[in-house]
């Protein structure tokens, strides 16, 4: 497929011109697009250019406007090359100023040899070939530089739900720890504070083992671990968890 980027559009003085520019350029091997007026070059550009090739005549005279305002909407990376070919003979000065103001502009004498022509025109691919991968770069930074902010957001999201998650089992583990202090060598009350606090020890720590793994978190692959649960020990936990707040604020929980 043509790469847009290295194609030569070019407006000749005459049809003879452009016949003669046209099979110039592509015996070079090189992409080449005549246009039939400058409205037809000015329309091309946005499509993707390496180099313009356009009389001086045309680029300061009527119509001009719309080759500057077409080279003046490119993105900021692009300094379009413009090769301008210029009448046999001095140019007045205020003429070149003109032409100079257009951009990355490159005067050619007319007539001139084919192996400077096309010299130039190489040149001015070159050019455009590194802005080209300037471009490239900017957008690879630009994709990285997103993908850093959505790691770092999926980070900030994850930690705060996990600095939320981390509580819920502490509660419990210190109202087991007084229970623990208040039931003295009762038995019953040891076995049952025993099992809910290593419970809660073990669910803080996988908590933990989440929170370690930080690798994960950046590329958003947290680990769901599926398995078939008892729905009543599920109840029970989450009644565990919220059972120091209740008696906390003297209210009572009954779970059927």
């Amino acid at each position: 497929m043509p790469d847009s980027g290295q194609r030569v559009l070019l407006l000749a003085p005459t049809k003879k011109d452009a016949i003669a520019g046209l099979e110039l350029l592509r015996g070079a091997g090189l992409e080449c697009l005549a246009c039939a007026s400058l409205a037809e070059l000015c329309r091309r550009i946005p499509e993707g250019v390496g180099a313009v090739i356009v009389p001086d005549e045309a680029a300061v005279g009527e119509g001009a406007d719309a080759l500057k305002a077409a080279i003046r909407d490119q993105p900021p990376w692009s300094n379009l090359p413009i090769l301008i070919l210029t009448a046999a003979g001095p140019t007045h000065r205020r003429r070149v100023r003109a032409l100079l103001e257009l951009g990355d502009v490159t005067l050619l004498k007319r007539p001139l040899e084919a192996a400077e022509f096309l010299n130039a025109v190489r040149t001015a691919l070159r050019d455009r070939r590194r802005q080209y991968q300037v471009k490239e770069y900017i957008a690879e930074q630009a994709r990285q530089s997103e993908e850093l902010r959505e790691a770092d957001r999926r980070k900030d999201e994850f930690l705060a739900m996990l600095a939320h998650e981390l509580r819920n089992p502490l509660a419990p583990i210190r109202n087991g720890l007084a229970i623990l202090q208040m039931a003295g060598t009762d038995p019953k009350v040891i076995h049952r504070t025993h099992g809910m606090m290593s419970r809660q020890v073990d669910h803080l720590g996988r908590l933990v083992d989440d929170l370690l793994d930080v690798s994960r978190i950046t590329r958003g692959k947290v680990e769901l671990r599926l398995e078939t649960v008892d729905l009543n020990g599920v109840l029970a936990r989450a009644a565990e968890s919220a059972r120091p707040l209740i008696e906390a604020r003297r209210h009572r929980l009954i779970v059927t």
